[in-house]
Protein backbone atom coordinates (compact mmCIF):
# COMPACT_ATOMS: atom_id res chain seq x y z
CA UNK A 1 0.00 0.00 0.00
CA UNK A 2 2.84 2.34 0.89
CA UNK A 3 4.61 1.45 -2.37
CA UNK A 4 1.42 2.17 -4.33
CA UNK A 5 1.08 5.59 -2.62
CA UNK A 6 4.70 6.44 -3.45
CA UNK A 7 4.11 5.48 -7.08
CA UNK A 8 1.08 7.76 -7.30
CA UNK A 9 2.97 10.69 -5.78
CA UNK A 10 5.87 10.17 -8.17
CA UNK A 11 3.56 11.21 -10.98
CA UNK A 12 2.98 14.64 -9.43
CA UNK A 13 5.99 16.42 -11.05
CA UNK A 14 4.53 15.65 -14.48
CA UNK A 15 1.15 16.99 -13.37
CA UNK A 16 2.90 20.08 -11.97
CA UNK A 17 4.67 20.59 -15.28
CA UNK A 18 1.32 20.54 -17.06
CA UNK A 19 0.03 23.13 -14.61
CA UNK A 20 3.14 25.24 -15.28
CA UNK A 21 2.53 25.06 -19.04
CA UNK A 22 -1.11 25.94 -18.51
CA UNK A 23 -0.09 28.92 -16.37
CA UNK A 24 2.38 30.07 -19.05
CA UNK A 25 -0.38 29.92 -21.68
CA UNK A 26 -2.66 31.90 -19.36
CA UNK A 27 -0.03 34.63 -19.19
CA UNK A 28 -0.19 35.20 -22.95
CA UNK A 29 -2.36 37.97 -24.38
CA UNK A 30 -4.24 36.77 -27.46
CA UNK A 31 -5.25 39.45 -29.95
CA UNK A 32 -7.70 39.11 -32.84
CA UNK A 33 -7.34 41.87 -35.43
CA UNK A 34 -9.88 42.58 -38.20
CA UNK A 35 -7.36 44.41 -40.33
CA UNK A 36 -7.24 46.96 -43.12
CA UNK A 37 -3.70 46.78 -44.53
CA UNK A 38 -3.34 50.57 -44.82
CA UNK A 39 -3.73 51.09 -41.10
CA UNK A 40 -2.15 47.85 -39.89
CA UNK A 41 1.54 48.73 -39.75
CA UNK A 42 1.50 51.08 -36.76
CA UNK A 43 -0.76 48.77 -34.76
CA UNK A 44 1.34 45.69 -35.50
CA UNK A 45 4.56 47.56 -34.64
CA UNK A 46 3.26 48.10 -31.14
CA UNK A 47 1.82 44.62 -30.69
CA UNK A 48 4.89 42.86 -32.13
CA UNK A 49 7.12 44.68 -29.63
CA UNK A 50 5.14 43.42 -26.64
CA UNK A 51 6.19 40.25 -24.84
CA UNK A 52 3.72 37.34 -24.68
CA UNK A 53 1.36 38.91 -27.23
CA UNK A 54 -0.01 36.42 -29.78
CA UNK A 55 -1.59 38.05 -32.84
CA UNK A 56 -4.07 36.69 -35.35
CA UNK A 57 -5.18 38.79 -38.33
CA UNK A 58 -8.37 38.48 -40.37
CA UNK A 59 -9.00 40.30 -43.64
CA UNK A 60 -12.64 39.31 -43.97
CA UNK A 61 -15.69 39.42 -41.74
CA UNK A 62 -16.52 35.71 -42.22
CA UNK A 63 -13.08 34.55 -41.06
CA UNK A 64 -13.32 37.03 -38.19
CA UNK A 65 -16.68 35.70 -36.99
CA UNK A 66 -15.49 32.11 -37.34
CA UNK A 67 -12.49 32.74 -35.07
CA UNK A 68 -14.70 34.53 -32.56
CA UNK A 69 -16.70 31.29 -32.26
CA UNK A 70 -13.77 28.84 -32.10
CA UNK A 71 -11.11 30.66 -30.03
CA UNK A 72 -10.78 32.82 -26.90
CA UNK A 73 -9.13 36.26 -27.02
CA UNK A 74 -8.13 39.00 -24.59
CA UNK A 75 -8.26 41.87 -27.08
CA UNK A 76 -10.33 42.28 -30.25
CA UNK A 77 -9.38 45.14 -32.63
CA UNK A 78 -11.64 46.23 -35.50
CA UNK A 79 -9.87 48.48 -37.99
CA UNK A 80 -11.28 51.18 -40.29
CA UNK A 81 -14.60 51.68 -38.56
CA UNK A 82 -17.20 53.35 -40.82
CA UNK A 83 -20.78 54.56 -40.45
CA UNK A 84 -22.15 51.12 -41.29
CA UNK A 85 -19.61 48.65 -39.86
CA UNK A 86 -19.65 47.23 -37.32
CA UNK A 87 -23.33 47.47 -36.46
CA UNK A 88 -24.60 47.12 -32.92
CA UNK A 89 -25.44 43.46 -33.46
CA UNK A 90 -21.83 42.60 -34.31
CA UNK A 91 -20.64 44.36 -31.15
CA UNK A 92 -23.14 42.35 -29.10
CA UNK A 93 -21.96 39.14 -30.79
CA UNK A 94 -18.34 39.91 -29.95
CA UNK A 95 -19.18 40.63 -26.33
CA UNK A 96 -21.39 37.53 -26.08
CA UNK A 97 -18.74 35.19 -27.51
CA UNK A 98 -15.73 36.93 -25.92
CA UNK A 99 -17.14 38.16 -22.62
CA UNK A 100 -13.70 38.66 -21.04
CA UNK A 101 -12.14 40.46 -24.03
CA UNK A 102 -11.65 44.17 -24.47
CA UNK A 103 -12.77 45.58 -27.83
CA UNK A 104 -11.01 48.45 -29.62
CA UNK A 105 -12.81 50.13 -32.51
CA UNK A 106 -10.74 52.28 -34.87
CA UNK A 107 -12.55 54.97 -36.82
CA UNK A 108 -11.71 57.78 -39.21
CA UNK A 109 -11.78 61.15 -37.35
CA UNK A 110 -14.55 62.39 -39.68
CA UNK A 111 -16.94 59.63 -38.63
CA UNK A 112 -19.10 61.13 -35.88
CA UNK A 113 -22.41 59.29 -36.19
CA UNK A 114 -20.74 55.98 -35.35
CA UNK A 115 -20.75 56.99 -31.67
CA UNK A 116 -24.31 55.66 -31.49
CA UNK A 117 -23.01 52.10 -31.99
CA UNK A 118 -21.05 52.17 -28.74
CA UNK A 119 -22.83 50.48 -25.87
CA UNK A 120 -21.17 52.79 -23.35
CA UNK A 121 -19.36 49.97 -21.55
CA UNK A 122 -15.78 49.92 -20.29
CA UNK A 123 -14.93 46.88 -22.41
CA UNK A 124 -15.44 48.87 -25.65
CA UNK A 125 -12.94 51.60 -26.56
CA UNK A 126 -13.14 53.96 -29.55
CA UNK A 127 -9.86 55.22 -31.04
CA UNK A 128 -9.27 57.58 -33.96
CA UNK A 129 -7.32 56.65 -37.08
CA UNK A 130 -4.34 56.61 -37.25
CA UNK A 131 -3.98 54.85 -33.92
CA UNK A 132 -1.10 55.91 -31.72
CA UNK A 133 1.13 53.12 -30.37
CA UNK A 134 0.71 54.89 -27.02
CA UNK A 135 -3.02 54.10 -27.08
CA UNK A 136 -2.50 50.40 -27.82
CA UNK A 137 0.34 50.22 -25.31
CA UNK A 138 -2.08 51.54 -22.68
CA UNK A 139 -4.70 48.90 -23.57
CA UNK A 140 -2.09 46.11 -23.36
CA UNK A 141 -1.01 47.39 -19.95
CA UNK A 142 -4.64 47.36 -18.76
CA UNK A 143 -5.03 43.72 -19.82
CA UNK A 144 -1.69 42.75 -18.25
CA UNK A 145 -2.73 44.40 -15.01
CA UNK A 146 -6.05 42.55 -15.06
CA UNK A 147 -4.31 39.20 -15.63
CA UNK A 148 -1.58 39.91 -13.06
CA UNK A 149 1.14 39.83 -15.73
CA UNK A 150 2.73 43.22 -15.11
CA UNK A 151 5.77 43.16 -12.78
CA UNK A 152 5.52 45.58 -9.89
CA UNK A 153 8.50 47.62 -11.11
CA UNK A 154 6.70 48.22 -14.42
CA UNK A 155 3.42 49.44 -12.94
CA UNK A 156 4.81 52.82 -11.96
CA UNK A 157 6.32 55.34 -14.39
CA UNK A 158 8.81 55.74 -15.80
CA UNK A 159 8.46 52.58 -17.91
CA UNK A 160 9.72 52.79 -21.46
CA UNK A 161 7.43 50.98 -23.94
CA UNK A 162 8.97 48.00 -25.71
CA UNK A 163 8.19 49.41 -29.16
CA UNK A 164 11.20 51.71 -28.57
CA UNK A 165 13.68 48.83 -28.57
CA UNK A 166 17.46 48.82 -28.30
CA UNK A 167 20.14 48.22 -25.63
CA UNK A 168 22.98 50.29 -27.12
CA UNK A 169 24.36 52.87 -24.61
CA UNK A 170 23.03 55.68 -26.81
CA UNK A 171 19.54 54.17 -26.71
CA UNK A 172 19.73 53.57 -22.96
CA UNK A 173 20.68 57.22 -22.53
CA UNK A 174 17.77 58.24 -24.78
CA UNK A 175 15.37 56.17 -22.64
CA UNK A 176 16.61 57.87 -19.47
CA UNK A 177 16.07 61.27 -21.08
CA UNK A 178 12.56 60.23 -22.16
CA UNK A 179 11.75 59.26 -18.58
CA UNK A 180 12.97 62.64 -17.33
CA UNK A 181 11.07 64.51 -20.04
CA UNK A 182 7.86 62.59 -19.31
CA UNK A 183 7.87 63.69 -15.67
CA UNK A 184 7.42 67.35 -16.61
CA UNK A 185 5.06 69.39 -18.80
CA UNK A 186 7.78 71.41 -20.55
CA UNK A 187 7.65 71.76 -24.36
CA UNK A 188 9.92 69.25 -26.08
CA UNK A 189 11.89 69.48 -29.33
CA UNK A 190 12.97 66.18 -30.91
CA UNK A 191 15.76 66.28 -33.48
CA UNK A 192 16.42 63.21 -35.62
CA UNK A 193 17.44 62.19 -39.10
CA UNK A 194 14.77 60.92 -41.51
CA UNK A 195 13.49 57.51 -40.45
CA UNK A 196 15.27 57.49 -37.07
CA UNK A 197 12.06 57.30 -35.02
CA UNK A 198 10.86 60.78 -34.03
CA UNK A 199 7.25 59.65 -33.67
CA UNK A 200 8.23 56.57 -31.64
CA UNK A 201 10.08 58.83 -29.19
CA UNK A 202 7.09 61.19 -28.94
CA UNK A 203 4.81 58.20 -28.33
CA UNK A 204 7.12 56.88 -25.62
CA UNK A 205 7.11 60.28 -23.86
CA UNK A 206 3.30 60.24 -23.91
CA UNK A 207 3.18 56.64 -22.59
CA UNK A 208 5.46 57.49 -19.66
CA UNK A 209 3.71 60.72 -18.72
CA UNK A 210 0.74 61.35 -16.46
CA UNK A 211 -1.20 62.19 -19.66
CA UNK A 212 -1.01 58.61 -20.98
CA UNK A 213 -4.75 58.03 -20.71
CA UNK A 214 -5.56 61.20 -22.69
CA UNK A 215 -5.26 61.50 -26.52
CA UNK A 216 -1.98 61.52 -28.42
CA UNK A 217 -2.67 63.69 -31.47
CA UNK A 218 -0.19 63.85 -34.35
CA UNK A 219 -0.07 66.59 -36.98
CA UNK A 220 2.35 66.19 -39.89
CA UNK A 221 3.07 69.80 -40.87
CA UNK A 222 4.58 68.73 -44.21
CA UNK A 223 1.35 67.49 -45.77
CA UNK A 224 -0.61 70.75 -45.38
CA UNK A 225 -0.29 74.15 -46.97
CA UNK A 226 -0.37 77.03 -44.47
CA UNK A 227 -4.13 77.70 -44.63
CA UNK A 228 -5.05 74.02 -44.31
CA UNK A 229 -2.59 73.56 -41.43
CA UNK A 230 -4.06 76.56 -39.62
CA UNK A 231 -7.57 75.09 -39.94
CA UNK A 232 -6.33 71.66 -38.91
CA UNK A 233 -4.66 72.94 -35.75
CA UNK A 234 -7.01 75.64 -34.52
CA UNK A 235 -10.37 74.57 -35.96
CA UNK A 236 -12.97 76.76 -37.66
CA UNK A 237 -16.13 78.61 -36.70
CA UNK A 238 -19.34 78.29 -38.66
CA UNK A 239 -19.19 80.35 -41.85
CA UNK A 240 -15.42 80.96 -41.59
CA UNK A 241 -15.12 80.15 -45.31
CA UNK A 242 -17.39 79.06 -48.17
CA UNK A 243 -18.95 75.67 -47.60
CA UNK A 244 -18.19 75.65 -43.86
CA UNK A 245 -21.68 75.22 -42.39
CA UNK A 246 -20.64 73.84 -38.99
CA UNK A 247 -17.91 74.69 -36.54
CA UNK A 248 -15.08 72.17 -36.47
CA UNK A 249 -12.74 71.39 -33.61
CA UNK A 250 -9.04 71.59 -34.37
CA UNK A 251 -6.33 69.21 -33.24
CA UNK A 252 -5.57 71.50 -30.28
CA UNK A 253 -8.99 70.86 -28.77
CA UNK A 254 -8.78 67.13 -29.51
CA UNK A 255 -5.42 66.97 -27.70
CA UNK A 256 -6.72 68.65 -24.52
CA UNK A 257 -5.22 66.97 -21.41
CA UNK A 258 -3.02 64.92 -23.75
CA UNK A 259 -0.09 65.42 -26.12
CA UNK A 260 0.06 67.35 -29.41
CA UNK A 261 2.87 66.06 -31.64
CA UNK A 262 3.95 68.50 -34.38
CA UNK A 263 6.08 66.53 -36.83
CA UNK A 264 8.35 68.57 -39.14
CA UNK A 265 7.50 71.76 -37.25
CA UNK A 266 9.97 73.70 -39.43
CA UNK A 267 7.57 73.29 -42.38
CA UNK A 268 5.07 75.66 -40.76
CA UNK A 269 4.66 79.20 -42.11
CA UNK A 270 5.33 82.34 -40.08
CA UNK A 271 1.60 82.98 -39.50
CA UNK A 272 1.10 79.55 -37.92
CA UNK A 273 4.36 79.94 -35.98
CA UNK A 274 3.06 83.17 -34.46
CA UNK A 275 -0.09 81.42 -33.27
CA UNK A 276 1.90 78.44 -31.99
CA UNK A 277 4.06 80.80 -29.95
CA UNK A 278 0.97 82.12 -28.19
CA UNK A 279 -0.28 78.58 -27.68
CA UNK A 280 2.99 77.37 -26.11
CA UNK A 281 3.26 80.48 -23.95
CA UNK A 282 -0.34 80.96 -22.78
CA UNK A 283 -2.25 77.78 -23.84
CA UNK A 284 -4.68 80.12 -25.64
CA UNK A 285 -5.97 80.31 -29.24
CA UNK A 286 -8.99 81.22 -31.37
CA UNK A 287 -10.69 79.15 -34.03
CA UNK A 288 -10.46 80.46 -37.59
CA UNK A 289 -13.25 83.01 -38.05
CA UNK A 290 -13.95 83.17 -34.30
CA UNK A 291 -13.45 85.83 -31.64
CA UNK A 292 -13.75 83.72 -28.50
CA UNK A 293 -10.44 82.87 -26.84
CA UNK A 294 -10.18 79.17 -26.03
CA UNK A 295 -7.68 77.31 -23.90
CA UNK A 296 -6.23 73.84 -24.09
CA UNK A 297 -4.06 71.85 -21.72
CA UNK A 298 -2.21 70.03 -24.50
CA UNK A 299 1.49 69.37 -24.08
CA UNK A 300 3.42 70.36 -27.21
CA UNK A 301 6.06 67.98 -28.55
CA UNK A 302 7.67 69.17 -31.80
CA UNK A 303 10.07 67.33 -34.10
CA UNK A 304 12.39 68.27 -36.95
CA UNK A 305 15.02 66.73 -39.18
CA UNK A 306 16.67 70.10 -39.90
CA UNK A 307 18.86 72.43 -37.86
CA UNK A 308 16.24 74.78 -36.38
CA UNK A 309 18.92 77.12 -35.08
CA UNK A 310 20.17 77.61 -38.65
CA UNK A 311 16.56 78.04 -39.86
CA UNK A 312 16.18 80.77 -37.23
CA UNK A 313 19.34 82.55 -38.40
CA UNK A 314 17.98 82.45 -41.95
CA UNK A 315 14.70 84.04 -40.68
CA UNK A 316 12.68 81.01 -41.83
CA UNK A 317 11.65 80.11 -38.29
CA UNK A 318 10.61 82.43 -35.46
CA UNK A 319 13.41 82.88 -32.96
CA UNK A 320 11.09 83.20 -29.95
CA UNK A 321 9.25 79.99 -30.88
CA UNK A 322 12.54 78.15 -31.35
CA UNK A 323 13.76 79.08 -27.87
CA UNK A 324 10.40 78.20 -26.36
CA UNK A 325 10.36 74.74 -27.99
CA UNK A 326 14.05 74.14 -27.34
CA UNK A 327 13.55 74.08 -23.55
CA UNK A 328 13.97 70.28 -23.58
CA UNK A 329 15.94 69.06 -26.60
CA UNK A 330 16.06 65.31 -27.37
CA UNK A 331 18.53 64.00 -29.96
CA UNK A 332 17.62 60.62 -31.45
CA UNK A 333 20.71 58.60 -32.43
CA UNK A 334 20.81 57.39 -36.06
CA UNK A 335 20.90 53.66 -36.70
CA UNK A 336 24.50 53.72 -37.98
CA UNK A 337 25.62 54.78 -34.47
CA UNK A 338 23.80 51.89 -32.72
CA UNK A 339 24.22 48.93 -35.04
CA UNK A 340 24.26 46.49 -32.12
CA UNK A 341 20.48 47.07 -31.92
CA UNK A 342 19.92 45.74 -35.46
CA UNK A 343 19.18 42.11 -34.38
CA UNK A 344 16.45 43.32 -31.97
CA UNK A 345 14.91 45.54 -34.64
CA UNK A 346 15.06 42.73 -37.20
CA UNK A 347 13.25 40.41 -34.80
CA UNK A 348 10.56 43.07 -34.22
CA UNK A 349 10.03 43.70 -37.94
CA UNK A 350 9.97 39.98 -38.78
CA UNK A 351 7.20 39.33 -36.25
CA UNK A 352 5.25 42.33 -37.51
CA UNK A 353 5.49 41.71 -41.26
CA UNK A 354 5.08 37.93 -41.10
CA UNK A 355 1.68 38.62 -39.55
CA UNK A 356 0.94 41.21 -42.24
CA UNK A 357 2.00 38.85 -45.03
CA UNK A 358 0.14 35.96 -43.36
CA UNK A 359 3.20 33.70 -43.49
CA UNK A 360 5.18 31.65 -40.92
CA UNK A 361 7.81 33.51 -38.90
CA UNK A 362 11.22 33.31 -40.59
CA UNK A 363 14.70 33.36 -39.06
CA UNK A 364 17.61 35.55 -40.24
CA UNK A 365 20.88 33.76 -41.00
CA UNK A 366 24.20 34.96 -39.59
CA UNK A 367 25.36 36.19 -43.01
CA UNK A 368 22.07 38.09 -43.44
CA UNK A 369 22.63 39.96 -40.15
CA UNK A 370 26.28 40.59 -41.02
CA UNK A 371 25.27 42.20 -44.32
CA UNK A 372 22.80 44.43 -42.48
CA UNK A 373 25.52 45.38 -40.01
CA UNK A 374 27.83 46.51 -42.84
CA UNK A 375 25.26 48.83 -44.42
CA UNK A 376 25.47 52.56 -43.45
CA UNK A 377 21.65 52.97 -43.20
CA UNK A 378 21.12 56.51 -44.49
CA UNK A 379 17.35 55.92 -44.15
CA UNK A 380 17.76 54.68 -40.56
CA UNK A 381 15.19 52.39 -38.89
CA UNK A 382 12.55 53.06 -41.56
CA UNK A 383 14.94 51.87 -44.28
CA UNK A 384 15.74 48.75 -42.23
CA UNK A 385 12.04 47.96 -41.89
CA UNK A 386 11.52 48.35 -45.65
CA UNK A 387 14.44 45.98 -46.30
CA UNK A 388 13.06 43.35 -43.89
CA UNK A 389 9.57 43.60 -45.38
CA UNK A 390 11.00 43.07 -48.87
CA UNK A 391 13.18 40.16 -47.69
CA UNK A 392 10.14 38.38 -46.20
CA UNK A 393 8.31 38.70 -49.52
CA UNK A 394 11.36 37.41 -51.44
CA UNK A 395 11.93 34.49 -49.04
CA UNK A 396 10.32 31.18 -49.98
CA UNK A 397 11.73 29.13 -47.08
CA UNK A 398 12.23 29.51 -43.35
CA UNK A 399 15.54 31.41 -43.45
CA UNK A 400 16.32 34.99 -44.51
CA UNK A 401 19.54 34.94 -46.53
CA UNK A 402 21.80 37.52 -48.15
CA UNK A 403 20.25 36.74 -51.53
CA UNK A 404 16.96 38.20 -50.25
CA UNK A 405 18.54 41.63 -49.74
CA UNK A 406 18.60 44.50 -52.29
CA UNK A 407 21.77 44.81 -54.35
CA UNK A 408 22.87 47.96 -52.50
CA UNK A 409 23.07 46.05 -49.21
CA UNK A 410 24.59 42.85 -50.58
CA UNK A 411 27.71 44.77 -51.58
CA UNK A 412 30.21 45.59 -48.80
CA UNK A 413 30.51 49.31 -48.01
CA UNK A 414 34.09 49.49 -49.34
CA UNK A 415 32.87 48.44 -52.80
CA UNK A 416 30.68 51.49 -53.32
CA UNK A 417 32.99 54.34 -52.30
CA UNK A 418 33.36 57.37 -54.53
CA UNK A 419 36.82 58.04 -55.96
CA UNK A 420 38.54 61.32 -54.93
CA UNK A 421 38.12 62.61 -58.49
CA UNK A 422 34.39 62.00 -58.36
CA UNK A 423 34.10 63.74 -54.98
CA UNK A 424 35.93 66.81 -56.32
CA UNK A 425 33.28 67.15 -59.03
CA UNK A 426 30.61 67.96 -56.45
CA UNK A 427 29.91 71.48 -55.10
CA UNK A 428 31.61 72.44 -51.80
CA UNK A 429 28.25 73.14 -50.09
CA UNK A 430 27.07 69.93 -48.41
CA UNK A 431 23.32 70.31 -48.99
CA UNK A 432 23.77 71.05 -52.69
CA UNK A 433 26.28 68.21 -53.11
CA UNK A 434 23.96 65.74 -51.36
CA UNK A 435 21.04 66.76 -53.55
CA UNK A 436 23.17 66.42 -56.70
CA UNK A 437 24.45 63.00 -55.61
CA UNK A 438 20.91 61.77 -54.79
CA UNK A 439 19.68 62.88 -58.20
CA UNK A 440 22.56 61.22 -60.07
CA UNK A 441 22.22 58.06 -58.00
CA UNK A 442 18.47 57.74 -58.60
CA UNK A 443 18.79 58.51 -62.33
CA UNK A 444 21.43 55.79 -62.59
CA UNK A 445 19.22 53.29 -60.72
CA UNK A 446 16.15 54.18 -62.82
CA UNK A 447 18.15 53.78 -66.04
CA UNK A 448 19.37 50.38 -64.89
CA UNK A 449 15.75 49.26 -64.40
CA UNK A 450 14.43 50.94 -67.56
CA UNK A 451 12.47 53.59 -65.65
CA UNK A 452 10.40 51.01 -63.73
CA UNK A 453 9.72 52.65 -60.36
CA UNK A 454 8.70 49.47 -58.53
CA UNK A 455 11.77 47.52 -59.64
CA UNK A 456 14.06 50.44 -58.83
CA UNK A 457 12.56 50.88 -55.35
CA UNK A 458 13.04 47.15 -54.61
CA UNK A 459 16.63 47.24 -55.83
CA UNK A 460 17.72 50.24 -53.72
CA UNK A 461 15.75 49.19 -50.63
CA UNK A 462 13.09 51.90 -50.27
CA UNK A 463 9.34 51.91 -50.75
CA UNK A 464 7.75 52.82 -54.08
CA UNK A 465 6.03 55.81 -52.46
CA UNK A 466 9.28 57.18 -51.00
CA UNK A 467 10.96 56.83 -54.39
CA UNK A 468 8.10 58.72 -56.06
CA UNK A 469 8.44 61.52 -53.50
CA UNK A 470 12.20 61.75 -54.18
CA UNK A 471 11.63 61.79 -57.93
CA UNK A 472 9.24 64.70 -57.52
CA UNK A 473 11.53 66.60 -55.13
CA UNK A 474 14.55 66.23 -57.41
CA UNK A 475 12.62 66.95 -60.65
CA UNK A 476 13.64 63.68 -62.29
CA UNK A 477 11.80 63.15 -65.59
CA UNK A 478 11.15 59.40 -65.63
CA UNK A 479 9.32 59.51 -68.98
CA UNK A 480 12.44 60.84 -70.71
CA UNK A 481 14.50 58.04 -69.17
CA UNK A 482 12.06 55.45 -70.55
CA UNK A 483 12.16 57.04 -74.03
CA UNK A 484 15.96 57.09 -73.92
CA UNK A 485 16.01 53.38 -73.02
CA UNK A 486 13.71 52.57 -75.94
CA UNK A 487 15.96 54.45 -78.35
CA UNK A 488 19.02 52.56 -77.08
CA UNK A 489 17.23 49.20 -77.12
CA UNK A 490 14.73 49.33 -80.02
Amino acid sequence: MAWFLFFELSALPEWGAEQSISKEVDMEIRVLFLVSRENACGILSCLAAEDLVIMECCRGIQEFQSKLTRETYDLVIIDELTESMPDLELLRTIHRRQSLAEVVLIRAPSVVAVQRYLPGEEWCVLLNHPVSPADLHHEIRRIQGRKGMMPSDEREPPYIPKFLCGDHPLMMRLKRIISQAASSDLPILIHAELGAGKEMVANAIHCCSSRCQAPFVKVSCTVFDEDALERCLFGTEQGAFNGNVHYQKGRLELADQGTLFLDNVDDTGLVVQTKLMRLVEHKAFERIGGVQTLTTDARVVAATTNDLEEETRQSRFREDLFYRLNVFLIQVPPLRMRKSDIPQLVDLFIRKHCVLQNCPVVTPTKSFLEALHEHPWPGNVRELENVIERAIVMCSGKKLKVEHLPDGIKLPADRIKLTPAAIDDYPPVFKIARKQFEKEYLISALQKHHGNISHTADAIGITRRNLQIKIKQLNIEVKKLKKRQRSVHP
